[in-house]
């Protein structure tokens, strides 16, 4: 799941995740994320600490406190700010932007717990 209000953004994800293999649900709206983890659940959520509200944190912090433990990885270009405010909600990477396709995948081996070369050769198995 990849959520972040910039819509380039989230193409290029889109078009990243896919070329590992990954199956991608894409949303530009905080409210519309909740919605959607409400229905099911995801093996990985990537989501833009920034986004208006909810923001991704709030989003993150919301989840934790229904007792959801998917992996997040947190992207943000303000992060002193947000590795602060991560602090305590387990399960938490943080990516910094901006980032390249190296530091992503290995941000999204960490948390799926996988080789990163599975990641690199388009089998990942996350959804």
């Amino acid at each position: 799941m990849v959520a972040d209000d910039d819509p380039h953004l989230c193409r290029s994800l889109r078009h990243m995740l896919e070329s590992m293999g990954l199956h991608v649900d894409v949303t530009f709206d905080g409210a519309v994320l909740l919605d959607v983890l409400a229905q099911g659940p995801h093996d990985l959520v990537l989501v833009d600490a920034e986004m208006p509200p909810p923001s991704g944190l709030d989003v993150l912090r919301r989840q934790r406190a229904a007792g959801d433990a998917t992996p997040y990885v947190v992207m943000t270009s303000q992060l002193p700010s947000v590795t602060a405010a991560l602090r305590g909600l387990g399960g938490v990477l943080v990516l910094e932007k901006p980032f390249g396709l190296d530091a992503l995948r290995a941000a999204l081996a960490t948390a799926l717990r996988v080789p990163e070369a599975a990641l690199a050769r388009g089998r990942g198995e996350a959804g």
